[in-house]
C-alpha cells in the first residue's frame, strides 16, 4: 500500500510539474533530483574504496544539468567537459591520498555521466516544442513497461533474463513490458502530440523500452556490486531516486536524439 501511495503522489506531482509548472521550475526540480541521485551514488561508493569527496562529486555532476537550463546541448556538453577537467585536476592534486587514482577517476566519471549528463536530457526534452507532452509520453512509456514486465513476469515468467544481475527478471516479463511500453508510447504520442505518426512512434517506443530495461539492469549491477537492495530510502516503498528513475535516466538521451533527428514524428 505504501508503494502504491508513493507512486500515486509521484505521478500526480510529475503531471502537475510538466503541464502547470514553468520551465525554470522544472529545471530547478531536476537539479535537486540530480543532486539527490548523485548523493545516492556517492553513498554506494562509500561502501567501496573511492567514496570520499562526496560534495565535490555532487557539485561536478550538477554542471551538465546546470548547462541544460539554456535548452541546448552545447552548454550541457560544456558542463560535462568542465566537470571532467576538474575531476582530472582533483585527481592530480590529491593523487597521493587517493589510494587508486584510476579507480577514483573511473568512479567519478561514471557518476558525472549517470547523475548529471543523463538527467540533463530530461531538461533538454522539456525545452523542445511540445516538450511537456513528449516527457509525458516518455514517462508513461517507461511506467507501462515496468508495470507490464512486473505482472507478466509474475504470471508467465519461466525463463531468467539476466540471472547473474537480477534473478527476478524473466524473458516473459521483458516481452510483456515491451508490448506494454510500445502500446503506451504509441497511444500517448498520438493522443498528446500533434502531427505524430503511428509507425515512427511504435519503432521509437520499441527502442526506448529496450534501453529502459538496460537502465534498470545497470542500476542492479551497481547495487549488486556493493551488496545493497536499494540505492536509498527517500521514496517509501520504492527505495531511492536511482531505484525509481533508473530506466528513465538511460532512456532520456535516446528519446531526445530521436526527437532532434526527427525520427519520432516521421
Amino acid at each position: 500500500m505504501r508503494r502504491i501511495a508513493t507512486g500515486l503522489v509521484l505521478g500526480l506531482a510529475w503531471f502537475l510539474l510538466l503541464f502547470y509548472g514553468s520551465f525554470s521550475l522544472f529545471w530547478a526540480v531536476l537539479l535537486l533530483l540530480s543532486a539527490a541521485a548523485l548523493f545516492e551514488y556517492a553513498g554506494l561508493l562509500q561502501r567501496r574504496a573511492g567514496g570520499d569527496h562526496v560534495l565535490t562529486l555532487i557539485l561536478l555532476g550538477l554542471l551538465p544539468t546546470i548547462g541544460a537550463y539554456f535548452g541546448r546541448i552545447e552548454p550541457v556538453t560544456a558542463g560535462l567537459v568542465l566537470a571532467l577537467l576538474l575531476l582530472f585536476a582533483l585527481t592530480l592534486c590529491r593523487f597521493g591520498m587517493l589510494g587508486n587514482g584510476f579507480d577514483f577517476v573511473g568512479r567519478g566519471t561514471f557518476g558525472i555521466v549517470y547523475g548529471g549528463l543523463l538527467p540533463a536530457h530530461l531538461v533538454l526534452i522539456m525545452a523542445r516544442p511540445h516538450g511537456a507532452a513528449w516527457l509525458a509520453v516518455l514517462t508513461g512509456l517507461i511506467f507501462a513497461s515496468d508495470t507490464g514486465a512486473y505482472y507478466s513476469g509474475r504470471l508467465f515468467g519461466r525463463h531468467k533474463l539476466c540471472p547473474a544481475i537480477s534473478p527476478g527478471k524473466t524473458v516473459e516479463g521483458f516481452l510483456g513490458g515491451l508490448l506494454a511500453g510500445v502500446a503506451a508510447g504509441t497511444g500517448l504520442g498520438r493522443l498528446l502530440v500533434p502531427g505524430s505518426h503511428l509507425l515512427p512512434l511504435a519503432l521509437a517506443a520499441l527502442l526506448v523500452t529496450c534501453v529502459g530495461v538496460m537502465g534498470d539492469l545497470l542500476e542492479s549491477v551497481l547495487k549488486r556490486s556493493v551488496a545493497v537492495k536499494d540505492s536509498g530510502a527517500l521514496l517509501p516503498g520504492h527505495g531511492g531516486i536511482l531505484d525509481r528513475a533508473d530506466s528513465l535516466l538511460v532512456a532520456a538521451p535516446v528519446f531526445y536524439y530521436l526527437m532532434v533527428w526527427g525520427l519520432i514524428t516521421g
